[in-house]
């Protein structure tokens, strides 16, 4: 081979790992950003109704209070900072709270968002299924309004249900008894 067409098949392959190297980071310069949660902030996971009943039962829980709530109801969003609260003066109890939003998957970013401001650190969820689908398998009849709180004891069994903004003396008056040791 000579020097010239080795010269020239050098000068091939180099524009040729050029153009591919451009071509690469132009394609990874122009991608959308990823629509992930930022960092520190909670993850909504999805939840259906036959996984919420295997989180009612877990050992060590007393009493489980499922919040449907959504970061478009003024309600939900005054009540939100007094669950919180009420979360953590009861969890070491045995009370788990299950906050559900009824947000669509367009909002996600935004209760996301809203739940880090609030000190939320625990799990999470975004309802998994049709909000009348999850929410009368629980409550027959449930008039579609949030914010919804129910009340489970430790074998899954609904023992009390609000319909609106909760008052917490109630809340309190249905878990006292099942927050007692058994």
């Amino acid at each position: 081979m000579s020097r010239k067409s080795t010269f020239r098949r050098d000068v091939v392959e180099h524009i040729f790992q050029s153009l591919l190297a451009f071509i690469t980071l132009t394609l990874i310069l122009s991608a959308p950003a990823p629509s992930a949660i930022a960092v520190g902030e909670p993850v909504l996971a999805p939840l259906v109704v036959k996984d919420l009943k295997a989180k009612l039962v877990q050992p060590g829980i007393k009493a489980s209070v499922l919040n449907l709530w959504a970061t478009w109801c003024a309600p939900c969003i005054k009540e939100m900072p007094e669950l919180v609260k009420f979360r953590k003066s009861h969890s070491a109890q045995g009370m788990q709270l299950i906050l559900l939003s009824a947000d669509g998957k367009d909002d996600i970013k935004d209760a996301a968002a809203f739940l880090s401001k609030q000190g939320v650190d625990f799990p999470v969820y975004i309802l998994g299924q049709e909000p009348d689908d999850f929410m009368k398998s629980l409550v027959p009849g449930w008039p579609a309004v949030v914010p919804t709180t129910l009340v489970f004891d430790q074998n899954g069994n609904r023992v009390a249900y609000f319909a609106g903004e909760i008052k917490f003396k109630e809340l309190e008056a249905k878990l006292a008894p099942l927050l007692k040791g058994h």
